[in-house]
């Protein structure tokens, strides 16, 4: 996720227009304050700010130069940019009628207090949205030994710094153990390969992993058994008998009201 190259693959991978308009949009009626945490070069924010120019655009990321690429790419003057850990948000309560992350739960150690912390900074009634991944790089058929023996090595030393492949099926719990209310689950295909692959994708796949090969050569002990893996799995996307998937799970809450006595 710290890569610059991983930043720009998941910037390519979405219309950041339509994905406003299908998942914000119908909640923008009288909001003045929008929150991203995760916002990465600011795609989302960018976009949704050209839509509302009037509306207080604030992102949140771990990365200066990720900051750095938001601020150039959102032009509004009512844009904010803070660098912090979204575990741990510099911004008071209740300050955001909306409060939104994408693809970032995945991969903190600490996942239901980043929802805490999204919950407690947005006003009563307001809108909390949770958006990530389930099964990326793991639902597959029919088995290969040798592709999940190290899927499995990798998965489990990425375990340790809090990546989680199975994220997108938990953020209901997530969700409910932060107090949001009205909560709406919308499952949906991300990942669908039935049979062989195509180029384009294949080409996005192989980036994917050369990104990642840093990370998988220290899981499987070299650089070359990590060309091997990334090769192995390149192989099976292509075979004719294989189906891969990954499911896209929403989550929408809303934060309830104070209790009056």
């Amino acid at each position: 996720m710290e890569s610059p190259h991983e930043s720009r693959q998941l910037l390519d991978k979405v219309n950041a227009h339509a994905w406003n308009d299908r998942y914000l949009v119908p909640h923008m009626a009288e909001c003045s304050h929008v929150l991203e945490v995760g916002c990465g070069p600011g795609a989302l924010l960018a976009a949704l700010s050209r839509k509302y120019p009037t509306v207080n655009m604030t992102g949140v990321d771990v990365s200066t130069d990720r900051l750095l690429a938001a601020a150039d790419s959102v032009t509004s003057s009512l844009a904010t940019f803070v660098c912090a850990d979204a575990a741990d948000l510099p911004l008071a309560d209740a300050s955001f009628e909306i409060a939104f992350t994408r693809f970032l739960l995945e991969y903190v150690p600490d996942k239901p207090r980043v929802v805490a912390e999204m919950a407690r900074v947005v006003r009563p009634g307001g809108l909390v949205l949770l958006q990530d991944l389930d099964g990326q790089l793991v639902s597959h058929y029919p088995p290969d030994p040798g592709v999940d023996h190290d899927v499995s090595i990798v998965l489990e030393s990425l375990g340790r710094t809090g990546f989680d492949p199975f994220v997108g099926r938990k953020l209901y719990a997530f969700a409910r153990s932060a107090g949001l209310e009205n909560l709406a689950v919308v499952i949906e295909p991300y990942h669908l390969v039935v049979g062989a692959i195509d180029v384009d994708n294949l080409e996005h796949w192989r980036r994917k992993l050369s990104i990642a090969e840093p990370v998988m050569a220290e899981a499987l002990g070299s650089q070359s058994k990590a060309r091997c893996a990334a090769d192995s799995y390149l192989d099976y996307l292509q075979r004719e008998d294989t189906l891969t998937f990954s499911l896209l799970f929403t989550i929408t809450g809303a934060v309830p009201a104070p209790n009056r006595s």
